[in-house]
């Protein structure tokens, strides 16, 4: 798996700069791509996450993003209540420090509006965590990543699904296995079909 997000140690997104924590300059990035990229066996497919072409402030490789944007896609589902409950698990150091966290919300007031920015910042000032990640999910992250994934990613209507049923260690293997059984399957049903095109090195 090609890991963009911890090679550019950004989550990507608004949201995603862990507190204390700096990116590397861009030809480290890339270096460190690089150096991802030669450990990988040419036969074998590469999984990795679909991205935008900005890793917080890091830019992925023009030749690298076109070669992701052609892969196969798998849609990885999980409940909304588990997605919440995962997000504020995986984003507890950035919701301990609000004030931080106010000034990245504040840059969404041009796409969002500032009463829908005002609203978030007050619902995180209150603790109600929860119902801020359920809203910013639903009226920012999923209508914008809905868009970029159809406009940028050609495969993406024929995504195969993959369901999680929990979000802890052992429910991340099942569905790991369970990528690797689909795509294995969907590979093979490409290789025999001359109207398909060759499946790709990057998923």
């Amino acid at each position: 798996m090609l890991d963009l997000e911890a090679l550019a140690q950004h989550r990507g997104s608004v949201l995603g700069l862990e507190p204390g924590v700096e990116q590397p300059s861009q030809k480290l990035f890339e270096s460190r791509l690089w150096a991802a990229l030669r450990g990988f066996d040419p036969q074998r497919a590469v999984y990795v996450e679909a991205e935008s072409k900005k890793v917080g402030s890091l830019h992925v490789p023009d030749a690298l993003m076109a070669r992701i944007r052609i892969g196969r896609c798998i849609s990885l589902e999980l409940d909304d209540a588990l997605r919440v409950a995962f997000l504020l698990r995986d984003y507890a150091a950035l919701a301990a420090e609000l004030p931080l966290l106010h000034a990245r919300l504040d840059a969404l007031r041009e796409l969002r509006g500032a009463q829908a920015v005002d609203h978030w910042k007050a619902l995180t000032s209150q603790g109600d965590l929860a119902t801020f990640t359920a809203e910013i999910l639903q009226q920012h992250y999923d209508p914008s990543y809905n868009k970029s994934m159809a406009r940028n990613f050609s495969r993406f209507d024929a995504a195969s699904a993959v369901r999680l049923n929990g979000i802890d260690d052992g429910d991340f293997t099942r569905a790991a296995q369970d990528v690797l059984r689909v795509d294995a399957q969907v590979g093979a049903g490409e290789r025999h079909s001359t109207q398909m095109q060759a499946p790709t090195a990057c998923r």
